[in-house]
């Protein structure tokens, strides 16, 4: 019985360690501006996940967004990506900006998409402690805009969880935003690294015997 246990075991582990990565928001909302406005040169903007969306804790080794199939970032892959632990939940008004020197620099550098997803891997992961409520900023540099259907998915949320500052001609400064617009709702974002704890994952077993399983 304790082989059994342990071949059990195993392959629950072995599910949870190929699926080290937690996805906050599937809705199909665009036009958000969010994580980035891929039809303006230039964008700003911070995002709220709560604790109870990640239901997770650990070293957050990079991030992924997901875009529209037409989206190629061709005028607007030069991004800074930051993140911070915040009690926050929601965001006041357009003012309410997360100060610069609560965030941590996680990414910067060139961005690339590919298959409609924009893989960021960090250089040093973020330790996420759980608790808090996660805030993620994108700061996207790059001059000349693209396509107006070129963009990234979100989800609709009840509250106030992102701001975001998008112009032609003015590249926002992370250190003193100007005035941004609220939004109710959330860019979708993939965690990686990091896994939900097992009661959300669902396993299930329709055959068993001492020496395998199905």
């Amino acid at each position: 019985m304790k082989k059994l246990y342990t071949f059990v075991f195993l392959i629950c582990f072995s599910f949870i360690s190929v699926y080290s990565q937690v996805q906050v928001g599937t809705g199909t909302v665009t036009n958000e501006e969010l994580p980035i406005e891929p039809y303006y040169g230039y964008t700003y903007s911070q995002v709220i996940y709560t604790s109870a969306e990640i239901n997770s804790s650990g070293d957050i080794s990079g991030i992924s967004y997901t875009a529209t199939a037409e989206t190629t970032l061709a005028s607007c892959s030069d991004w800074t990506v930051y993140m911070a632990h915040t009690a926050n939940s929601s965001f006041a008004d357009g003012d309410s900006w997360e100060p610069f020197e609560n965030l941590t620099q996680m990414f910067t550098g060139t961005v690339s998409i590919a298959d409609g997803v924009v893989d960021i891997i960090f250089d040093t992961p973020f330790s996420y402690d759980g608790s808090n409520n996660l805030l993620i900023a994108v700061d996207q540099n790059q001059a000349g805009f693209d396509s107006p259907t070129h963009d990234f998915y979100c989800s609709t949320t009840s509250d106030v969880r992102a701001l975001t500052y998008y112009s032609d001609s003015t590249n926002p400064d992370p250190t003193a935003p100007l005035t941004g617009q609220i939004r109710n709702s959330i860019a979708n974002v993939i965690l990686n690294g990091i896994t939900q704890s097992c009661t959300n994952p669902t396993l299930s077993l329709d055959y068993l015997t001492n020496n395998s399983a199905t």
